[in-house]
């Protein structure tokens, strides 16, 4: 009995020496701030349209697994429009069609799982806000970019507040998500860790349309270095979700391919001659498909030609992430979100070259693509969904990389990572 006693001491003991490691205070602010923000998304999400893209997918997920209903069928498209405009999504679309690989579900299971579609919506707009920071957080990894407290909260601020994150934020797009996967295995790229980086790679296919281009790329690179990981891995995480997904629902890849055969401008799926039709009336399809072709050809080059001491392999992929809106043109501007990377190295290597005026253009340029597009975008009454979004909002960024990355090039620092 008394040795029982002993134990039981013994093991109180070591349970108050555990709870003195845990700081309750500290980890109970984070609990209050997450709830904070939750609550706040929330009655965003009531006051506000939107979160479409996220609406397609949870209630595509609670079909899926809590109905048993194929998400690519016609019974499927009529479901979630007669929901939709009960929870009054956005008015003035009424596609809701399902068009994304069905293992990309899994992702929003436990979102399904909760029936209230606004505090669903609430709770993943909040883990959205905490991975741009996270994002953010990595981008000072891989570029081994240690600027002053005040700069780093700056960046912080502007990757919360970049307008692409904003539009994200808003539709309820999983790209804030698959961008953090795809900067996550750069930093596992430069570490060594292919495995790993092959394995987070192929989790972008849940948005292929997006990261095509780049995956292509990647693949390429790593080919002609005859370094064979991150591609065979990537490939066997594919076969593995695809497989995983087969178990449900075995003839969805031919579900899939002929939802984009019927939708293709939906799928973001055509030349881009044709894509710039949504956009832009009366325009020349050749031109932009030339445009495409030529854009295209200088990415070719830069990746398997050119080679020069101060050139970098992340200095290629920001490229890459510059040049992919052009390549593979959309009708939206989600995409847009993976220019936060390249804004990241234009940053540094600003302020890496002159501290004063890095600083200064690194302010202008971030209250330019954060309040100052924002605020466009109310007067132009396209982020009220009102209008669709001048063409401005599609090219302006990518003009402005393009020109600062070839600035840079000249002069980038031995310190960025090859």
């Amino acid at each position: 009995m008394k040795q029982n006693n002993s134990l039981n001491i013994q093991e109180l003991q070591k349970f108050n020496q555990l709870l003195k490691k845990i700081n309750i205070k500290k980890y109970s602010l984070y609990l209050v701030i997450f709830s904070g923000l939750i609550l706040g998304n929330y009655f965003f999400s009531i006051k506000i349209y939107g979160g479409h893209e996220f609406f397609t997918n949870w209630a595509s997920a609670r079909l899926l697994f809590l109905q048993r209903i194929n998400p690519y069928s016609q019974e499927a498209i009529k479901l979630l429009s007669v929901s939709a405009k009960e929870l009054s999504i956005l008015p003035s679309r009424d596609n809701f069609q399902f068009i994304a690989p069905l293992y990309s579900l899994y992702l929003y299971l436990p979102f399904g799982l909760i029936q209230n579609f606004n505090l669903s919506r609430a709770i993943w707009m909040t883990i959205m806000e905490l991975v741009t920071l996270l994002s953010s957080y990595l981008i000072f990894n891989i570029f081994k970019w240690k600027p002053e407290k005040t700069i780093k909260n700056i960046f912080y601020c502007f990757s919360l507040l970049f307008f692409y994150v904003v539009t994200n934020l808003i539709n309820g797009s999983n790209l804030i998500l698959l961008n953090f996967l795809f900067i996550l295995s750069l930093k596992w790229i430069l570490d060594g860790k292919y495995i790993n980086a092959g394995i987070v790679l192929a989790l972008l296919t849940i948005n292929i349309q997006i990261f095509i281009i780049p995956l292509i790329a990647i693949c390429i690179y790593f080919i002609s270095k005859k370094a064979w990981g991150v591609p065979l891995w990537f490939l066997i995480t594919v076969f593995l979700l695809s497989l995983m997904a087969s178990l449900i629902l075995p003839d969805w890849p031919i579900l899939l391919l002929r939802v984009v055969l019927r939708n293709p401008i939906l799928a973001n799926i055509g030349l881009p001659g044709v894509i710039i039709n949504q956009w832009l009336k009366e325009t020349l399809p050749w031109l932009w498909n030339g445009l495409a072709l030529l854009m295209f050809g200088l990415l070719f080059y830069e990746l398997l030609f050119y080679t020069n001491e101060n050139d970098r392999y992340l200095w290629k992929i920001c490229l890459v992430l510059v040049l992919n809106p052009l390549i593979w043109m959309r009708a939206d501007l989600d995409n847009m979100i993976t220019l936060l990377l390249p804004f990241g190295l234009v940053f540094s290597q600003w302020l890496i070259r002159d501290k004063r005026a890095g600083s200064i253009l690194m302010i202008i340029f971030c209250t330019i693509f954060s309040f100052g597009l924002i605020g466009l975008s109310f007067l132009t009454r396209s982020i009220l969904f009102i209008k669709p979004y001048p063409f401005f909002f599609y090219l302006f960024p990518v003009i402005v990389l393009l020109i600062n990355l070839y600035w840079i090039r000249w002069w980038m620092k031995s310190n960025i990572p090859g």
